[in-house]
């Protein structure tokens, strides 16, 4: 999955539960000016989040991020 995808992901879970940005940046003690700005620039400008940036913003939403192999496709 695209790093962007994660993004719309997190924003459509924090819409949610949380009704805004700002809302979800207060509650999890995180600047609001700064978390929306870089939630902002993942999705609109593909910049990047650093892994344990998005891994902690999961876990506030009661996610994990989690790596598995992949199965074995048919041939």
């Amino acid at each position: 999955m695209e790093l962007k995808n994660f993004a719309k992901f997190i924003d459509l879970e924090i819409k949610k539960n949380f009704k805004s940005r700002r809302a979800f940046a207060q509650k999890t003690n995180r600047n609001p000016n700064s978390f929306n700005k870089t939630l902002s620039e993942c999705i609109e400008k593909n910049k990047k989040i650093e892994i344990d940036n998005l891994e902690s913003i999961l876990k506030d939403l009661g996610y994990e991020l989690t790596i598995k192999e992949k199965d074995p496709t048919k041939k």
